[in-house]
């Protein structure tokens, strides 16, 4: 890793060996994974005599990546269900992906007979301890369960809950040793080299160093409550505005931000320090800079500047300019305040028009705008612009509810209750209320305390588990230029158009007109982010901790290689 030391892996395999022959285990598990990976045939045989080592002393990491040797079947016949008894091994000390990869192979039955319950506690578990897939395969066996008409029965939900809440971590000698040791290579000591490094490159002058260190800064970081990363909004702040200066519009965005929230820092003795006086003259300064380079959330703030005359001076045409804009270049949210304008009205500029509000909010909606959900079932129940549809309602509500919009889990709650646009389900009622009490709708407690004085003990049990399964669905972001021909967008990117990189890499993240493919994905988003192309590079940040290890170097390696066409 390079930790005080220049990275150099050839004399990381000395010492590795020369541990590994005193039989020390996390050496054997480094040096056996590293020769497995070598793309020299030879030393496999090598790598698998060490991994075998540290699997028989039971550590981890060792066990599982025998699950993948023995499931790929590399230098052995492949074998199921040997894979399923070392992750199973694995899984039972803890190990998160262990845990994830039990449950996936219960689930579907490989290399053991399909086992729902026992698949949704291992599942559960991962999901608890953050696994990013866990949840979403949780979701998607109990969706596949009810298709069926074998959902999981009450008992048996009841079954889940008390096994993975009374589960404990049997972690072996070697485990716990090397989760202790410096070559354990945990989730803090990893995190603590990474930002070192990451300090490294942001003082080199790599800017995308320099944003990411900017908003670990802004929030700080803690694992497994040990603090790696101290917030400091002073240093957030300083890095954000050189940012800013050298023309970045992700942090012109933050640092406009920061002008109009000011930013105070509170110290140890209790007192509060002003970094940043609110301005939000400076706020429309630098949120003008940023919508310059077409960064369509700065166009909707400076607009709603313009609509409120905070900054700037009140001017309706302007800011239905800047809506436009955003909206034009695919924003939802700007589909959803020009909806508000003809809806509400604004001035000369604006006429009332709830047709055409219902319009622009239809198309914030169907972009993914919760907001613009949330206000289209309100139409729907009121008939205000659209004809009268519960069931339409009932719908976008939906829609919202799962993006964690709270007043449409709270009206959702009701319409499950009353059976309103659709059947009654007093389970589901339950759980939308339970959530949007979480959310603080304040409203939701009254309906909730009267949907639960009416449920069954059944119905009961299966709105806690509702409620404790239940993960937001943000909704993708859309190709904004589906409409353009590829062949366009593909040559535009070949000569280096940051926007036609960005909108190529979400073709390739969402499959539109071509087959996905996340390592083209991470290829054109990368590139586009490298010339501060703000949304790709949020994009890029998403899909990397996706991504195997073998596609980030594909990616990397196509990034390398990339040369613009003429």
């Amino acid at each position: 890793v390079g930790a005080g030391v220049k990275r150099d892996i050839i004399e990381s395999r000395r010492w590795w060996r020369m541990a590994a022959g005193q039989d020390h285990v996390p050496a054997q598990y480094n040096l056996g994974m590293v020769l497995l990976k070598s793309k020299k045939e030879g030393e496999h045989p090598e790598g698998m005599k060490l991994l075998r080592k540290a699997a028989g002393h039971k550590l981890d990491r060792a066990e599982f990546l025998m699950g993948e040797v023995v499931l790929r079947g590399i230098n052995m016949p492949k074998d199921d269900a040997a894979a399923f008894r070392w992750f199973n091994k694995s899984a039972n000390q803890g190990y998160l992906r262990g845990q994830y990869l039990v449950g996936q192979a219960l689930a579907k039955g490989v290399g053991v007979k399909s086992d729902p319950v026992a698949a949704s506690v291992w599942l559960t578990l991962a999901a608890r301890a953050g696994h990013r897939g866990a949840a979403a395969s949780l979701r998607g066996l109990n969706e596949e369960l009810e298709e069926k008409k074998v959902p999981l029965t009450a008992d048996q939900l009841l079954k889940v809950r008390l096994q993975s809440g009374e589960f404990k971590v049997a972690p072996s000698l070697a485990t716990r040793k090397s989760r202790a040791g410096l070559m354990a290579a945990d989730a803090t000591f990893l995190a603590s080299l990474s930002i070192e490094e990451l300090k490294k490159h942001a003082a080199s002058g790599d800017k995308i160093a320099k944003v990411r260190l900017a908003e670990m800064y802004f929030s700080g970081r803690i694992i497994d409550g040990q603090v790696i990363l101290r917030k400091d909004l002073k240093e957030s702040l300083r890095l954000n505005t050189e940012l800013a200066e050298a023309g970045h519009p992700d942090s012109q965005w933050n640092l406009a931000m920061f002008y109009l929230q000011g930013v105070h820092q509170r110290l140890e003795d209790g007192t509060q320090v002003d970094l940043l006086k609110e301005n939000p003259a400076e706020a429309a300064k630098w949120l003008h800079k940023a919508s310059a380079q077409d960064y369509t959330s700065a166009m909707v703030i400076l607009g709603g500047l313009y609509e409120k005359g905070e900054g700037v001076s009140l001017n309706y045409k302007k800011a239905m300019d800047w809506f436009e804009k955003a909206a034009v270049l695919g924003d939802a949210q700007a589909c959803h305040v020009i909806g508000l304008a003809y809806l509400n009205g604004r001035g000369n500029v604006v006429p009332i028009d709830k047709a055409k509000a219902i319009e622009w909010i239809q198309r914030g909606a169907d972009k993914g705008d919760s907001q613009s959900q949330y206000a289209l079932a309100e139409a729907y129940l009121k008939g205000e612009g659209v004809k009268k549809d519960f069931g339409a309602a009932r719908k976008w509500l939906v829609r919202a509810a799962w993006q964690n919009e709270p007043r449409a889990q709270f009206q959702l709650s009701r319409m499950l209750r009353d059976g309103q646009g659709g059947s009654k389900d007093m389970a589901r009622a339950a759980m939308w209320a339970n959530i949007a009490i979480n959310n603080r709708v304040f409203d939701a407690k009254e309906v909730f305390d009267g949907i639960r004085d009416k449920l069954s003990r059944e119905e009961t049990i299966r709105a806690m588990e509702l409620v404790r399964k239940y993960v937001p669905r943000i909704e993708k972001r859309e190709v904004t230029n589906v409409g353009d021909d590829l062949a366009k967008t593909v040559a535009k990117a070949n000569k280096g158009a940051k926007e036609a990189q960005y909108q190529l890499g979400l073709r390739y993240l969402s499959g539109t007109d071509v087959k996905a493919d996340r390592v083209q994905a991470c290829k054109w988003l990368k590139l586009a982010a490298q010339q501060d192309h703000a949304l790709a590079l949020k994009e890029y940040e998403e899909l990397s901790p996706k991504m195997t290890n073998e596609q980030i170097r594909a990616a990397d390696e196509a990034v390398d290689g990339f040369q613009t066409k003429q």
